[in-house]
């Protein structure tokens, strides 16, 4: 089994893309921005798998992601600040070195608290690893090795001209792989980059 299974089967299927759309982030429209579709392009043979689940669904809402979290919104029990904060996109990576895990934020326009989502995102799927680490003998997976799994967090923000995007030497030419980092692109998004 690869890792990319493992966490496919713990993972809830409802948030998994499919069909025709499987590898597609749309940001909805919203006020005076129109919906943003960005494709996700595998350009490499050392990528065998990839999957996207998707948050930020009209249906996806604070207590189908969190029912276990404070869901007032106003009152004096209103729910902490930030507590329900999550990323649009987590996309799966399953490269020859190993199992990539891709906390995406669509942005268009300002990215400010974008971060913010990002880590909230990182801190919940930390949960996840720990919890298929934990379970992986009784499921016949005791190879699964936590360590093998590399996190990246990235801002996808808008961008129309060519001249701007994100190039893959922009990424490599002092990137802190650990850190939020901004990729800027139009309509296609290319996560080899992002796999080292």
């Amino acid at each position: 089994m690869e890792y990319i299974d493992y966490l496919g089967w713990i993972l809830n299927e409802k948030f998994l893309q499919k069909d025709a759309d499987d590898l597609t982030m749309i940001e909805p429209a919203n006020g005076v921005y129109k919906e943003q579709k960005v494709s996700i392009k595998n350009a490499s043979r050392t990528i065998s798998d990839m999957k996207l689940y998707r948050f930020n669904t009209p249906d996806t809402d604070a207590t189908g992601l969190f029912p276990f979290f404070n869901q007032q919104t106003t009152g004096p029990n209103k729910a902490p600040h930030g507590l329900l904060s999550f990323c649009d996109y987590i996309l799966l990576v399953q490269h020859d070195s190993g199992l990539f895990v891709l906390f995406i934020e669509l942005k268009r326009g300002r990215h400010e608290g974008a971060e913010k989502q990002l880590e909230a995102s990182s801190t919940f799927f930390d949960y996840i690893l720990q919890t298929a680490d934990r379970i992986k003998s009784e499921n016949d997976f005791s190879d699964f090795d936590v360590t093998q799994v590399k996190c990246r967090k990235i801002i996808i923000n808008e961008e129309y001209c060519n001249k701007h995007t994100t190039k893959p030497k922009d990424v490599r030419e002092g990137s802190n792989m650990d850190g939020a980092m901004l990729h800027k692109c139009y309509n296609e998004f290319r996560p080899i980059d992002y796999c080292r």
